[in-house]
């Protein structure tokens, strides 16, 4: 059994490239320097909200897409078997 072969382009590349295309740390990353948590705890939870909003709404997007994708897959592979 052969063992699994490294990224093109290395473990730290593959790293960098998985945090930058998060699209909520993408989203979420500009706001950080205006909270002010000793201020306020208000902000607190409306930034925890939205954070675990986009998070359902992101998330949920994606499994739509990966169940029309193998729907869409099995009955490829059904009419190619035909």
């Amino acid at each position: 059994m052969a063992s699994p072969r490294a990224p093109r382009g290395g473990f730290l590349l593959q790293g960098v490239l998985v945090a930058l295309s998060n699209p909520r740390r993408c989203s979420f990353a500009p706001c950080s320097p205006f909270n002010r948590p000793a201020r306020d705890g208000l902000q607190i939870l409306i930034m925890g909200l939205t954070a675990m909003t986009f998070a359902a709404v992101s998330d949920s997007a994606v499994l739509l897409l990966q169940a029309v994708r193998a729907v869409r897959f099995r009955q490829s592979v059904r009419l190619s078997r035909a």
